[in-house]
């Protein structure tokens, strides 16, 4: 009796979470991108009828301190079996800048993928959670407009890895194991300014954590692709 009700235990366990990941994979980006939007709305009208601030020299507000939401789709530098799969995720930054053209960052990255592995009935969870510190330095290309940038940051990575193989046997058969890593990233973007507040954001950003999962689950890479929006206070 006591197996048996083991077997359904793990068995309920794996149904929740694939019902929760199927959720979180489909509806999760959806729904923060939709309140995000409405969000942006309501600030930017607002913004629109404030009086101007005190500007800079390049016509720009001249707070120093600056907020970024982009949304990331991470491309796995390895590929299943048990290696890294896609992801897609938000990238949130706290920005200040701490000279002309310089900035310090702090930001958490959270990303999360599912993936099958071609031929088998093994499916791949993985979930990345990485807490970085970075510096970015920037010029323009186009004067008040349009601006490049590249840096580097560094932080932790807290990663959750489910390998379910399905059932077979009468017994669901799973490996579900975490770790913490160190998170190293180097980056390039643009920046486009919509007003003295507003400015849009993408780039590209090369990304890997040494979080240890498994004995061939360690030290994965991404090429992360980023694009979203920035907010100037």
């Amino acid at each position: 009796m006591r197996r048996v009700l083991v077997k359904k235990m793990r068995g309920n366990a794996i149904i929740e979470k694939k019902i929760f990941i199927n959720i979180m994979n489909k509806k999760y980006l959806t729904i923060i991108a939709v309140a995000l939007a409405a969000f942006s709305a309501q600030i930017f009208a607002a913004t629109e009828n404030k009086k101007p601030e005190e500007n800079n020299s390049d016509g720009f507000n001249s707070n120093k301190f600056s907020l970024s939401l982009e949304g990331v789709y991470a491309n796995a530098i390895k590929k299943p079996s048990r290696g890294g799969i896609d992801m897609a995720g938000l990238d949130f930054r706290a920005n200040y800048e701490i000279a002309p053209d310089s900035v310090f960052s702090l930001g958490l990255l959270m990303l999360g993928g599912s993936e099958n592995i071609s031929g088998t009935d093994v499916d791949l969870d993985t979930y990345n959670c990485s807490l970085m510190a970075g510096y970015r330095f920037s010029f323009d290309l186009i004067q008040d407009k349009l601006k490049f940038s590249a840096g580097a940051r560094v932080g932790l990575a807290f990663v959750d890895y489910v390998q379910d193989y399905g059932r077979f046997g009468g017994w669901d058969h799973y490996q579900q194991d975490s770790d913490v890593g160190a998170a190293y990233a180097a980056e390039v973007g643009l920046e486009y300014r919509l007003n003295e507040n507003w400015s849009l954001r993408g780039g590209y950003e090369y990304y890997g954590n040494t979080a240890k999962i498994a004995s061939d689950y360690n030290e994965q890479q991404y090429h992360l692709f980023q694009v979203g929006v920035a907010f100037r206070f």
